[in-house]
C-alpha cells in the first residue's frame, strides 16, 4: 500500500549518544544530526566511540516521520533534517 501523507507526521522517538556536557538533553538533537530508533544502538554507539560508560549521554526526542532520512545502508542509522521554518 501507498504511505499516506499523514503517515509522515506521525511522531517517532530517536536516540543520539553525545559527550557528557552541560548541555541540556533538549538541545543535543539538532539538524543534520544522525539518530537512530534504538535506543540500545545510541548506547553501543557511545560505549564505542565515545569513551565508555559514564563519559556520554543518551539524548531523545519525538520527531515526525517526515524529518528523518536514510541512504539505505543501515536500519539503525537515519538523518534527522526538520523542516525549513516558513516566514
Amino acid at each position: 500500500s501507498d504511505v499516506c501523507s499523514s503517515d509522515l507526521a506521525i511522531p517517532h522517538e530517536v536516540y543520539k549518544a553525545a559527550m557528557k556536557r552541560d548541555i541540556p538533553l533538549k538541545h543535543m538533537i539538532k539538524k543534520g544530526d544522525w539518530v537512530t530508533p534504538t535506543k540500545e544502538y545510541a548506547k553501543d554507539h557511545g560505549e564505542a566511540h565515545l569513551g565508555g560508560k559514564g563519559k556520554y549521554k543518551i539524548a531523545s526526542m519525538r520527531v515526525p516521520a517526515k524529518h528523518l532520512y536514510t541512504d539505505g545502508n543501515s536500519i539503525h542509522e537515519w538523518g534527522y533534517h526538520p523542516d525549513e521554518e516558513k516566514n
